[in-house]
């Protein structure tokens, strides 16, 4: 299959806000890419995936983008779903060696925040997960999975959704994570460029850099979201919006 740009990680970047933008949709760069982007000028070395955010409003005009990239073969798109609430839209490349990962993670709003449930595997039922693995009942549970569609201009793309409270699901997956953020970073973004590529970042982007790593300036020599980023609360959205 033909890729639709370059092998290189920026350009792949470059061709995907291109079509952002071309279908006008609000966006941020967010996570490790926006922060090797302004640290390091450049993607992550270490990272594997792009990460995108929208606004739950925005989503309807996400839809084309969703429509041309599934025709041109180059990825497969699936959705996440939690109890039939959208979280999350993930482009997977088809080709692994030359492409990264896209990531779109849809965030609603309660007060001041901006929040997005975030199940998470669990690495505790690693075991669990290789013995459904290795008898072949993982790859059948998931043969089993919903479908659902994208409706655009009277035509359909098909996309495969995990419904990740179902209980084949609760087998690997927590559902004790939210990603609760100020949603004042999520308004009024900035906009960077970076060699012949103009993005759009959180508004106070330095701040949010802060909230998020810490002393985001010295790269960390361990890392794990779940522990260690200060905007994921182990907690399922309900409990932190009862406290507010």
């Amino acid at each position: 299959m033909s890729s639709p740009y370059g092998g290189n990680a920026l350009d792949q970047l470059k061709w995907f806000i291109g079509l952002l933008n071309k279908h006008n949709v609000p966006y941020w760069i967010d996570s490790g890419t926006l922060l090797g982007l302004m640290r390091d000028g450049k993607l992550l070395d270490s990272d594997h995936d792009l990460d995108i955010g929208i606004w739950e409003n925005d989503e309807p005009s996400l839809r084309p983008v969703l429509k041309e990239i599934a025709s041109e073969g180059a990825f497969t798109v699936k959705s996440e779903t939690y109890k039939c609430s959208l979280l999350l839209y993930t482009m997977m490349p088809k080709n692994t060696l030359n492409h990264l990962k896209i990531d779109i993670g849809i965030f609603k709003e309660h007060g001041e925040y901006a929040y997005r449930h975030a199940p998470i595997y669990s690495s505790s039922k690693n075991l669990i997960y290789k013995y459904l693995f290795k008898t072949g009942r993982f790859l059948h549970h998931l043969r089993r999975k919903s479908i659902t569609y994208v409706s655009h201009d009277s035509s359909n793309v098909l996309i495969s959704n995990l419904e990740l409270s179902s209980w084949r699901m609760h087998l690997f997956y927590d559902p004790n994570g939210t990603w609760w953020i100020p949603s004042s970073y999520f308004k009024n973004l900035n906009s960077v460029s970076f060699v012949g590529l103009t993005v759009n970042v959180p508004n106070k982007w330095q701040d949010y850099l802060s909230y998020r790593y810490g002393d985001w300036k010295i790269p960390a020599k361990e890392w794990a979201y779940y522990l260690h980023d200060k905007a994921f609360k182990h907690s399922i959205p309900s409990e932190l919006i009862d406290t507010r």
